[in-house]
């Protein structure tokens, strides 16, 4: 397998060493890069070797697909900033004459927490919920989910030292966990899943067709969006960082796949702690998949 970038800007190589020591109480994983030459804002992917770390707007990143359908990827970060990313996945595939819909449910995955906000230790979370309580939680804020309030969590960073949680409303408006919201930097699609307008009250409708003649913005069905192509997996991941000393990489790590018929894999990162209450910088990497005949 092969992966193109939809931008070409210059590459940046990293040579890959040990994962470095943490201290467990103030952190869940250390970034697997041994010196601090990251970027911080950028995204990277792992080498096919295993020994670099590939900037991921970069033209070496078509061959990090070569010899592995699994892609391993860390966000960089400065060193002096502790908080929470949150980071959605999008596969992409042609839709055929036997897809009725987009995908119906969203994966929400994080690791496990310790945190001195709450007592104890929580365990790991990997599992999935229907796009529409996910899209009804975070994008309209109308209904709660115990599923959901569990996986987000409170916490405390270099920018608000006070103990807050990741879904805070008062922060965007949640709007940065939604699939329906177009980014910053990519194709902005709307899809997310089959939700219409009964995923609402009718006596809201009004109000959210307002807002969407306001904003531009599109209700998620699965007739918008790219023509031609549906969403086959979505994902939602967060991942917590800390400060590290002056001269060490700072990032978080996860890994990401597709299935045979995908052909693109949206990569979007939103940064909660940035100081700023009203919006939550989000940027979205665009990986294209080119497949060898088999």
């Amino acid at each position: 397998m092969r992966v193109a970038i939809c931008s070409w800007l210059p590459v940046a190589t990293l040579a890959a060493g040990l994962l470095l020591p943490v201290d467990a109480a103030e952190a869940q994983s250390a970034c697997p890069v041994a010196s601090g030459q990251l970027m911080p804002g950028q995204l990277y992917l792992r080498s096919p070797d295993g020994r670099q770390w590939i900037d991921a707007t970069g033209p070496e990143v078509k061959s990090v697909m070569a010899t592995s359908d699994r892609v391993r990827a860390i966000y960089a970060l400065a060193p002096d900033r502790g908080g929470v990313v949150a980071i959605k996945l999008r596969n992409e595939a042609p839709r055929t004459e036997r897809d009725s819909a987009d995908v119906q449910e969203v994966h929400i995955e994080r690791p496990a927490l310790n945190e001195s906000c709450f007592a104890g230790r929580r365990g790991p979370m990997d599992r999935r919920v229907a796009a529409r309580e996910y899209d009804d939680y975070h994008a309209a804020g109308l209904k709660a989910s115990q599923l959901l309030h569990a996986f987000h969590f409170r916490y405390r960073s270099t920018e608000q030292p006070e103990c807050h949680r990741t879904d805070d409303a008062n922060i965007g408006g949640r709007r940065h966990y939604s699939f329906t919201q177009p980014a910053e930097a990519g194709e902005p699609t709307y899809r997310a899943a089959q939700i219409t307008g009964d995923a609402i009250p009718p006596i809201l409708v009004p109000f959210r067709d307002a807002i969407v003649a306001v904003t531009g913005l599109k209700p998620a069905q699965a007739s918008t969006g790219a023509p031609g192509m549906r969403y086959v997996y979505l994902r939602t991941m967060l991942r917590r960082y800390q400060p590290v000393p002056q001269g060490t990489a700072n990032c978080v790590a996860f890994s990401f796949d597709a299935a045979a018929n995908v052909t693109t894999t949206y990569v979007t990162v939103a940064d909660l702690d940035t100081g700023q209450q009203s919006t939550v910088p989000q940027r979205t990497w665009t990986l294209r998949w080119a497949r060898p005949e088999r």
